[in-house]
């Protein structure tokens, strides 16, 4: 972070300040979003907190000493400013809370969203999820601004972290600007377009939450039970084992000892309405030097 603007006095110029999302929509968001969708982001954010381990020191060393002498020394500091920028198709708040949470339990000094300006306005639960964590930073440019708060943001305060979240032509845009820029790391997170439900009888799931997380995938039903009113998968094999494992999903809702190889996220019953993305946030929150000297 350039020394002479702390991140805590930064303010962005009226031209970028003109396009923060209002207090008003907020509070219109946080009403349409109802007590249990608040209820299940809320209980979301205590699971991220914990999950993600709040409470480490913003600022940590490893060192090692080796028989030779040599002595490695990791130095690890936040940076100074996390951008999460969202694809128009962006509509669940648990997969937002999912992406921007590493960096507020990091305590990067200023974490803000980003969304260019489209047709389809912001999904209730996904600007109720950012109040409710704390983001106040909120933004819905013209799709060509975006540009200028990457640039601001490197130039007063030094290379940042950016995540999109997003689908894959919007994705390549941002990471051609990142790249271009030279603002930081970035990281594309794409949202899940369908997932597997295994289902047996006495196995209960709550599908109105599985929707509530990811409203624009494919939710596909395996097994013996009761399918909820879900896609059913034709049974077949081990009652259908054989094609949940075969089907290659990366995220499952299913319980200990049925997920499949490839899945990257596997998750229980209770858990419907929790996201926790696989990828490596550490890039996009830390900035690393690495010292070596002889003793």
């Amino acid at each position: 972070m350039h020394k002479d603007h702390p991140i805590s006095a930064l303010t962005f110029p009226d031209a970028l300040e003109h396009w923060q999302v209002s207090d008003a929509a907020l509070a219109r968001a946080y009403a349409r979003t109802g007590d249990r969708g608040r209820a299940l982001l809320k209980s979301s954010i205590a699971m991220l907190y914990e999950s993600l381990e709040a409470g480490r020191p913003t600022d940590h060393k490893c060192v090692k000493r080796f028989r030779s002498g040599l002595v490695q020394s990791r130095e690890y500091s936040p940076r100074p400013w996390y951008m999460l920028v969202l694809g128009s198709e962006v509509t669940s708040g648990p997969q937002v809370l999912a992406a921007v949470m590493p960096a507020v339990v990091r305590r990067i000094p200023l974490v803000m969203v980003l969304r260019p300006r489209s047709r389809a306005g912001w999904a209730p639960e996904v600007l109720t999820a950012l109040e409710l964590c704390g983001v106040e930073h909120v933004y819905s440019p013209p799709r060509g601004e975006m540009k200028h708060y990457l640039e601001f943001l490197t130039a007063t305060c030094g290379r940042g972290g950016l995540a999109c979240l997003g689908l894959s032509p919007f994705w390549d845009r941002v990471a051609s600007l990142a790249q271009t820029l030279r603002c930081g790391p970035a990281l594309w997170l794409e949202p899940p377009a369908a997932l597997g439900v295994w289902t047996e009888p006495g196995l209960e799931w709550d599908s109105t939450a599985m929707r509530f997380a990811h409203p624009r995938a494919t939710l596909t039903a395996y097994g013996p039970g009761d399918d909820m009113g879900l896609t059913r998968a034709g049974l077949s094999g081990a009652d259908g084992m054989e094609g949940f494992r075969a089907a290659g999903y990366t995220a499952v809702y299913a319980p200990a000892g049925r997920r499949p190889a490839s899945a990257r996220v596997r998750l229980g019953p209770g858990l419907e309405a929790f996201w926790d993305w696989p990828e490596d946030f550490a890039e996009l929150l830390e900035r690393k030097r690495i010292i070596y000297s002889k003793d």
